[in-house]
């Protein structure tokens, strides 16, 4: 039997971070309705957390949360250009390549999103993948990536698109073949206004059947009424779907090109905040109340050396990217197995007075002091408040974290 000798830990890694990116829509972490089979590949020789949390709503802030973090050596940044210079590639605009720069990044790349066409007053999908907004930015990583080894040591690559721009191709998405008296196309005409704006009523007043998926390049904020017809939710999912799919594919592109390469470069896929899709009444990214849907992300550590692990335990995302170092040894398995019982995660947002997730719990304090608490991990999608019958739980939390909410009001 030949013994595989495993690659040499990578002193380089490409990251790739996105906003709005949700845990429900990707097969590796338990998704029915929607396949991410390139990302199924990475994290099947992975480590995989399940319960990664964002300490903040706001990209900006947890990305700086990420980039803050202190390792053995000093800021964590830092341990990456101690072996060359870092970079960061984004389509999320000139303002967050300036954070970038503050935080220590050597070279900032902002990718310009491609224009929509609005010749006809609409806004339109992408009819190929090369027209889309990630394309764009995966096309910059793809030539940087080319560049010598001593131009960069951390490749940053982080996009907004999934906040902003769903210009993904609709043929993405497998949209099954329905039967003509289950499913009939449906003219605009009996629609009022925008798909995100006003429930797919008839203009009779009836509810009509949505089509699969909407051609909305904008993403959706948009409170639900309870009038909409039972499979206009499901069509905003399939469409958020699609621009996962396109996430994936182009991942598999990133993964193929690093597999032609003798040295061995790490690569991350992490969540930088999530997105509402239908859960608690609202569908969007950062909108209605703060919910664990919109900060529990995914988040996948890859290099051809590594062990498979999914870690269950509950995690903060500062503390997953910390385990992104340029060092010769891999983090320890044991280092994850620990008992965590009294481990909490706090969120920062503007739209809750206190956030902390725990093993057991999540508790969150609205803008009008209501306190709401929600069993986890059982309760993923925080459908059940059980607050008011668990007050002793919901007065220890208030007394435990009785400075950050006072904070957060002074804020």
């Amino acid at each position: 039997m030949t013994r595989r000798v495993p690659s040499p830990t990578p002193t380089r890694w490409i990251v790739i971070s996105l906003d709005a990116f949700a845990t429900s829509a990707i097969s590796a972490y338990g998704s029915s309705w929607n396949s991410t089979p390139a990302l199924d590949t990475l994290a099947s020789g992975a480590m995989l957390w399940d319960r990664v949390i964002a300490t903040s709503d706001d990209a900006a802030e947890t990305l700086k949360a990420c980039w803050r973090g202190e390792t053995a050596g000093g800021r964590w940044i830092d341990a990456f250009r101690a072996v060359g210079p870092t970079a960061w590639i984004s389509d999320a605009g000139e303002e967050a390549a300036e954070i970038a720069g503050q935080a220590g990044f050597d070279h900032c790349t902002v990718v310009i999103p491609p224009a929509a066409d609005d010749s006809a007053g609409d806004r339109l999908p992408a009819n190929e993948i090369e027209e889309t907004r990630l394309a764009r930015l995966f096309a910059a990583t793809l030539e940087r990536l080319d560049a010598p080894h001593a131009e960069w040591s951390l490749l940053w690559v982080h996009s907004a698109a999934l906040a902003a721009q769903w210009d993904a191709p609709r043929w993405l998405f497998p949209v099954e073949e329905l039967d003509d008296e289950v499913f009939e196309p449906v003219d605009p005409a009996n629609f009022t206004g925008d798909p995100w704006d006003s429930p797919s009523a008839a203009a009779d007043g009836d509810a009509v059947a949505p089509p699969p998926i909407w051609d909305s390049v904008d993403a959706p904020s948009h409170r639900l009424s309870g009038e909409e017809h039972p499979d206009w939710v499901t069509s905003w999912m399939q469409t958020y779907g699609c621009q996962v799919q396109l996430v994936d594919r182009l991942l598999r592109l990133l993964l193929e090109s690093l597999a032609t390469r003798e040295e061995s470069i790490g690569l991350a896929v992490l969540g930088i905040g999530g997105i509402s899709l239908g859960q608690n009444g609202w569908i969007g990214h950062r909108v209605g109340p703060l919910r664990s849907p919109q900060i529990h992300v995914p988040a996948i550590l890859w290099d051809r050396g590594s062990v498979s692990m999914r870690i269950p335990g509950l995690t903060s995302l500062p503390e997953v990217v910390a385990c992104i170092q340029p060092v010769t040894q891999r983090v320890a398995p044991i280092a994850w197995a620990s008992d965590a019982a009294e481990k909490s995660v706090v969120t920062r947002s503007s739209r809750a007075k206190a956030a902390v997730t725990t093993q057991e719990w999540f508790w969150v304090v609205g803008p009008d002091n209501r306190s709401s608490l929600f069993l986890k991990p059982d309760d993923r999608e925080d459908s059940n408040d059980v607050s008011s019958r668990c007050q002793e739980v919901v007065r220890r939390f208030e007394a435990d974290h009785r400075d950050e909410s006072r904070e957060a009001t002074s804020t």
